[in-house]
Parts: C-alpha cells; sequence; structure tokens
C-alpha cells in the first residue's frame, strides 16, 4: 500500500500526541511480523520528523541523525531517553536456550 503525503503529514501530527506516539510504538511491535523495538522506533521518528522529535526529547538534530543513519544499537540508557516522553522503558531478557 502507498502512503499518499496527506497520510504521512495527518500520521506525523498524530505522533506529536505522546500517548498516540506511546500506542503506535507498541502497535508497531505486536504479532509475529512486529518490528524491533529499534525499528519501529526509527520508523516513528522518520514520520515524526527528526526536529520535531529532538526537541521532544531534547536531544540535538545530529544525534537523532546519527542514529537514524548509522543503524548502530543504542545503549539502553540512550534508549530509555529516547522512549521517556512516551513513559516507555526498555528491558533486557535472557532467557536460557534448552
Amino acid at each position: 500500500m502507498n502512503r499518499t503525503s496527506s497520510y504521512d503529514e495527518m500520521l506525523s501530527k498524530r505522533l506529536q500526541n505522546p500517548e498516540y506516539a506511546r500506542e503506535y510504538i507498541v502497535a508497531s511491535m505486536e504479532g509475529e511480523e512486529g518490528q524491533t523495538l529499534i525499528s519501529a522506533l526509527l520508523s516513528m521518528i522518520e514520520v515524526m520528523g527528526i526536529k520535531e522529535y529532538s526537541e521532544l526529547v531534547n536531544m540535538p538534530k545530529s544525534a537523532i541523525s546519527r542514529l537514524l543513519s548509522v543503524g548502530d544499537i543504542p545503549k539502553i540508557e540512550t534508549l530509555n531517553k529516547l522512549l521517556a516522553p512516551f513513559k516507555l522503558k526498555a528491558k533486557l531478557d535472557i532467557e536460557e536456550v534448552a
């Protein structure tokens, strides 16, 4: 399905609401075909806009741009800073494999 620019604009405006953005991230990760946390977050940032997101998390635009372009996995502390406006927190689980 191709999205239109008006759809992207509408979604970008809705993502300015932290509650809506929270649900967007969580819904993006659900199910067998769900995205990883990092992919869901990066997808949301791309739609929301780097400038708007950087203002929301109080980080320089350059740091957000680097996160999008480099593809490195951020530290858990960085992830939590990126998720804080949405009242979300990342955690790491380790399971023993049989």
